[in-house]
């Protein structure tokens, strides 16, 4: 074969152009990925948007919808739609009337709309001009009208010429509704339904498939091949959905919808990003609004030939076109030329372009958005705000910086607590207003979880006093800190807020804010030291660091006071120790800790010398004192010194060791022993005897014969009571002669003889002084 001429070549290319040219100017495909915004579409009557996908009618009795996609798709070759919808239906209503897939060649384009009710906004009563006339429909019924032949309120239906009566003639060589009750799938279950519409021109076969999951079924749940939609429709027709409700209702929402009339498949029509369109005979550039294929967006022109060109996205696909120079309909030579897309955008990245607006509806901008899709975004389109930094954007007229998200318009007041900031809230009245600090009233006057985190700056509040703030002695919630949540500001170790008493209080704080007592002191640290007298009304438990007071009304046991189980005497005793019988204060006897203060440690608030407490016998007693508390003996005689002089009774069953000076008794129950009785090894008989004295034989008193001290009483000293001539003993009394040659002889002494005993002791007194 020869090859081509250039100029075969030539005219072979520029057919393939012009061929491409009218494919390009036949093809049209939709792609509603769900979304804030909606290019190309008209919403009609009660639809709008949520920001999520389109709301054909909301849940509410009496509505009247219809949404249209603005471009017209082609009857002369084949057609592939998906839809994505959800029928959501209040648990108290039975649900109406279901929704519509519409395809129509009516004289009012997309702004078609029908009757409401039974006829789901595309069919008529009485006069066709009430319907959407010509169309053809796949409606999804969600309410029985008997005498239109419906098999249940469940049931998938096609019907043409405006008419949704099943009986009607118009229908006859349609197949019947079916009911899908049967089948396992139910319209108004709230979930997720997929619709697929496949229309094969050379059969003229329309096929619909219905599923709860998104994967088409192998089988169609209808099909006929007695629609020529090229017959019914015309060549160019428009698509899109419509629904209704009356006494009942439900919400009737489209999540998803792909058309396509150039495609094999709906989704093949469709991209993401631009590696999706690299075959695409569009362009390869994905518009991710509307997702289509195209040649540019506004912002990015970088595949246009010519370097001057801006994007036009005023079709289904994006196309490289001339730069604009003025409005629509402002006469310019590159003027908008469409009024979806009014406005030549004058500066900015996408300056060159023509937008659909140039403010949000009621800014009173020239070329604003409609009521149905009220926000005018940068991307050329109008639609759903979706976020505060939507109305926010420059060069474009917005109604204020908060967005709406339930309605989709921007606006001066703020909607929730997060257009307001992290210090304020968004109040009653739709106003932002600063939240409250740590101890004042909670707005509204009721503390709850929920109220506190949106009103108060420390996000937590107390039930009790319905203010901002956690009271010293509440938990700290997990991971929050002391310094915001506590009205104290502060914490200790055992994660509560406040202070507990003994913990030294920051620099310049106040105890009756931080400490959890309210009170410390003069060391710094919270709670009050033994001794210390409790505030008016107090309680012990709360303000004393030993937790406790005694009777006096002052911190800390008073020595006596018996110790409470499992207490330690360093804490509850003002003493800090206590004795064996475990009572605050040292016994008497028991030696002073070192260094320790006997008035403080010692129950008698003495000690004696041996650096034990109490007061030893002998020792006088202090001004004031009773020897019961000071005295170990807890008795003193007379002479108000501790302990019984010799001769005192000792009282009933006390011991002569602890309570007589002399430590010793004898038979008599007196302190000291008798004169005669012999002295306890080791003793004194100045300290045991109640004489004082004691003779050569280990006993107290003198015996007879034995020299009487001067000044002693011979009563007192001499054990036989008497004395003569300073000797011991007298008539009556059996003494000793010694000295006379006559031995040491023991002989009764009468009258007589004692006088011859005294004169010859004085005689041998008077020899022995001679030389």
């Amino acid at each position: 074969m020869r090859p081509p001429s250039c100029s075969r070549l030539f005219v072979l290319a520029a057919l393939a152009a012009v061929l491409l040219s009218a494919a390009r100017a036949e093809a049209t495909n939709s792609c509603y990925f769900g979304g804030s915004l909606l290019p190309d579409y008209t919403l009609n009557g009660s639809a709008s948007m949520n920001g999520e996908s389109i709301l054909v009618t909301p849940n509410s009795g009496n509505l009247n919808s219809s949404v249209f996609f603005n471009p017209q798709f082609s009857t002369s070759g084949d057609l592939h739609i998906k839809l994505e919808l959800q029928i959501l239906t209040d648990s108290t209503r039975k649900g109406a009337d279901g929704v519509a897939f519409v395809m129509h060649s009516d004289k009012r384009g997309p702004k078609a709309i029908g009757v409401p009710g039974y006829c789901m906004g595309y069919a008529y009563h009485a006069s066709v001009e009430d319907g959407i006339f010509p169309s053809v429909v796949v409606e999804l019924d969600t309410y029985r009208n008997a005498e239109f032949n419906d098999p249940s309120d469940n049931h998938l239906a096609i019907t043409r010429g405006a008419r949704s009566r099943h009986n009607d003639p118009v229908n006859s060589e349609l197949p019947l509704p079916k009911d899908l009750t049967p089948l396992g799938l139910n319209l108004k279950s709230g979930k997720s339904i997929y619709l697929w519409v496949d229309y094969i021109a050379a059969k003229t076969q329309l096929d619909v498939y219905l599923s709860e999951t998104d994967s088409r079924p192998s089988s169609p749940l209808l099909t006929t091949n007695k629609l020529n939609l090229a017959t019914e429709l015309g060549p160019r027709f428009w698509m899109g959905f419509t629904s209704s409700t009356g006494s009942d209702w439900s919400a009737h929402k489209v999540i998803k919808f792909y058309a396509t009339d150039t495609y094999g498949r709906p989704e093949e029509a469709c991209c993401t990003r631009d590696s999706d369109c690299t075959t695409s005979p569009f362009g390869q550039v994905c518009d991710t609004v509307k997702h289509t294929c195209g040649e540019c967006m506004l912002e990015n022109t970088s595949q246009c030939a010519v370097s001057s060109s801006r994007c036009s996205i005023s079709g289904e696909n994006n196309r490289c076109v001339p730069s604009c120079d003025g409005n629509f309909g402002g006469g310019t030579p590159q003027a908008c030329g469409t009024a979806a897309y009014p406005v030549c955008v004058a500066s900015g990245p996408i300056a060159g372009s023509c937008s659909s607006c140039n403010g949000d509806n009621g800014t009173g901008a020239a070329f604003s958005c409609g009521t149905e899709t009220p926000y005018c975004s940068t991307k050329g389109y109008c639609g759903y705000c979706t976020t505060n930094a939507d109305c926010t954007v420059a060069g474009v007229a917005h109604k204020g910086p908060f967005c709406n998200r339930t309605k989709g318009t921007c606006g001066t007041t703020c909607n929730e607590d997060s257009d307001c900031g992290s210090s304020a809230w968004c109040d009653t009245a739709s106003a932002c207003v600063p939240k409250k600090p740590n101890g004042e009233l909670v707005p509204g006057g009721t503390c709850s979880k929920s109220q506190a985190s949106r009103t108060c700056l420390s996000g937590e509040c107390e039930t009790a006093d319905n203010r901002c703030g956690l009271v010293n002695g509440a938990a700290l919630p997990t991971g929050a800190e002391a310094w915001r949540v506590c009205r104290s500001g502060v914490a200790d170790a055992d994660g509560k807020c406040g202070l507990v008493n003994e913990t030294a209080m920051p620099t310049g704080a106040d105890a009756a804010q931080v400490c959890r007592s309210g009170v410390a002191e003069a060391d710094g640290k919270c709670g009050l030291v033994n001794g210390t007298a409790l505030p008016a009304g107090a309680g012990a438990g709360r303000v004393c660091r030993s937790g406790m007071a005694d009777a006096d009304g002052k911190c800390g046991l008073v020595n006596g006071t018996v110790l409470p189980a499992g207490t330690e005497a360093r804490w509850a005793c003002r003493a800090t120790v206590a004795d064996a019988d475990e009572k605050c204060g040292l016994v008497n006897g028991t030696a002073l800790p070192a260094g320790a203060d006997a008035e403080q440690v010692c129950r008698a608030t003495v000690a004696d010398a041996d650096e034990k407490c109490g007061l030893v016998n002998g020792t006088v007693l202090p001004a004031g004192t009773e020897a019961e508390q000071v005295c170990r003996s807890m008795l003193a005689d007379a002479d108000e010194k501790c302990g019984l002089v010799n001769g005192t009774a000792l009282p009933a069953g006390v011991d002569a060791e602890q309570v007589c000076r002399a430590t010793v008794a004898d038979d008599d129950g007196k302190c000291g022993l008798v004169n005669g009785t012999a002295l306890p090894a080791g003793t004194e008989a100045e300290q045991v005897c109640r004489s004082m004295v004691a003779d050569a034989d280990g006993k107290c008193g003198l015996a007879d014969g034995s020299t009487v001290s001067a000044g002693a009483e011979p009563a007192d000293v001499c054990r036989s009571g008497r004395s003569t001539r300073q000797l011991c003993g007298g008539p009556g009394s059996v003494g000793r002669i010694e000295g006379f040659g006559m031995g040491c002889t023991t002989i009764p002494v009468t009258s007589f003889s004692w006088l011859l005993v005294a004169s010859l002791a004085t005689l041998r007194g008077s020899r022995r002084r001679k030389p």
